[in-house]
């Protein structure tokens, strides 16, 4: 309706009559679509003249479009809950936008894929404007990882935005959940140096969480030594990248370290179990 009463206005696409509107080529709707969400005075236009005779509520839908997105995404990944379309630059945000007639995932199966839509707040939750213009681009390993490292980041900082209702706020917790991303792997840990650093700067009582991700993801390889040298069942505390007590339950292990470690340190470590092979 907002669309078609555009088209009286500007005859974007000439005879178009109400019954054929949907009949219409991609193309040709995508133009209305530019001209509505490139220009919100057509919006307020359209509540103030209403000639589609919309009941108050469905006016107040139409006025919460007015906090459209529009721009490029990559549509990172389905699920039941919906389809997430991240913005992925320096400061990524990741939406959980839903079908308006069918799945996102039935009309595009393959992801990662990049394209321009309009994203618009319905109910509580994000459809989109009912035009999504896909890029003809494949993505090789390189852009995939930087995909789902801005994935991360965002889910860290922002949460999946599922409602457009209100400006998207920075979780309370996004610095740990930030922290523990660039903590996770020794490549993380690398390339997120300084942001790690700032972090710590500015919230020294996080340190924990950096020594913990740090045990885990160290505890991985260990590990697999000792797997190799066919350790039996065992419990093993690590502190950053070394075991410094083990014990054949985790109780006597953490004793151990305790005897073992300055007082400070004890909540650094990290306590894996070693499984007897075969078992």
């Amino acid at each position: 309706s907002l669309m078609f009463h555009l088209n009286e206005k500007k005859k974007i696409i000439p005879d178009l009559d109400y019954s054929n509107f949907k009949n219409q080529p991609m193309e040709k709707i995508g133009k209305l679509d530019d001209m509505v969400f490139s220009t919100p005075e057509y919006i307020d236009s359209f509540i103030a003249e209403n000639p589609a005779k919309l009941t108050e509520n469905e006016l107040l839908i139409v006025k919460g479009w007015k906090n459209y997105i529009k721009d490029e995404f990559i549509i990172a990944r389905h699920s039941k809950d919906g389809s997430v379309f991240l913005k992925s630059d320096e400061n990524p945000k990741a939406y959980l936008v839903v079908g308006i007639m069918s799945e996102l995932e039935e009309m595009f199966p393959y992801t990662p894929l990049m394209a321009s839509a309009v994203l618009l707040p319905f109910k509580g939750k994000i459809v989109y404007s009912g035009v999504i213009r896909p890029y003809n681009i494949s993505f090789g390993g390189h852009y995939r990882v930087t995909f789902k490292e801005d994935f991360q980041k965002a889910k860290s900082i922002y949460g999946i935005i599922s409602s457009l209702e209100e400006p998207a706020a920075q979780k309370k917790d996004s610095e740990e959940d930030l922290l523990r991303f660039y903590s996770r792997t020794s490549d993380n840990r690398f390339k997120y140096m300084q942001e790690i650093g700032a972090i710590l700067k500015n919230k020294p009582e996080l340190e924990k969480i950096y020594w913990i991700e740090t045990a885990k993801s160290n505890s991985r390889k260990l590990r697999k030594n000792l797997e190799l040298q066919k350790i039996g069942h065992a419990w093993f505390a690590v502190l950053g990248n070394t075991i410094v007590a083990s014990g054949k339950s985790k109780e006597i292990a953490l004793q151990r370290a305790k005897e073992l470690l300055p007082t400070d340190k004890i909540e650094f470590i990290y306590i894996f179990e070693l499984e007897e092979k075969g078992k």
